[in-house]
């Protein structure tokens, strides 16, 4: 089954979709510029060549239950409700993205920026909370509320502000404060050649529940 997608079509100016599985007719895929798929398993290689999907990436899902533990960050941590960002905190966003291969630099920028923007006003996700330094922000999460899960949509910190626990301070006010509110989970996606995040979440004590497999077909 192909569906299409429409908000990235839109944005990215293309015929974007995704598939469930790779057995999909030459004569359907050519009506899209880029499909994806997402899969559990990792295709053989015969058969990805066979179908012109190429390896992008993994998708690691981790996990971990919100404890009672009070918020230990070192800095204060605020609801953010301007959408005004700036743009080295959207950069980090842009390093590791997987749209890289598939649009200009400037478009995945702007992208990240979006989402961040709307985030704030709680659309793409539904809460942001940020860092300051005097009046610059410094760091960004956001919040996707669920039924006793939350899971982070984004989460980023300026580059000239990391390795100063500012990204562990935004997790410990995220699970104190989701905590209170009855939530009894906290999830988090990244790519897999993200290393940096995935020991960042690991020593965090989230705990990796899956690994999907990104594909993609261009026209």
């Amino acid at each position: 089954m192909l569906k299409k997608l429409n908000f990235e079509s839109s944005f990215f100016s293309i015929n974007y979709a995704e598939t469930n599985t790779i057995d999909q007719s030459e004569k359907l895929l050519q009506q899209y510029d880029i499909v994806q798929l997402f899969s559990k398993y990792l295709i053989p290689n015969n058969i990805v060549m066979q179908t012109r999907f190429i390896f992008e990436d993994t998708k690691v899902k981790f996990k971990k239950d919100i404890s009672s533990n009070p918020y230990k960050g070192t800095c204060q941590v605020i609801k953010a409700t301007k959408p005004s960002i700036s743009n080295n905190l959207v950069l980090p966003l842009v390093t590791h993205s997987r749209f890289k291969h598939i649009t200009s630099t400037t478009k995945c920028f702007e992208f990240y920026k979006l989402w961040i923007e709307k985030s704030i006003l709680g659309n793409f996700d539904n809460e942001g909370y940020i860092i300051k330094n005097e009046s610059e922000i410094i760091a960004f999460i956001s919040i996707r509320v669920h039924k006793k899960n939350i899971s982070i949509g984004l989460i980023t910190v300026h580059p000239s502000f990391q390795s100063i626990g500012l990204g562990y301070s935004l997790l410990s006010f995220v699970e104190d404060h989701f905590y209170k509110l009855g939530f009894e989970t906290l999830s988090v996606d990244t790519e897999g050649k993200n290393l940096n995040a995935i020991k960042f979440y690991t020593r965090y004590g989230f705990t990796q529940t899956e690994i999907n497999y990104w594909y993609y077909w261009r026209r």
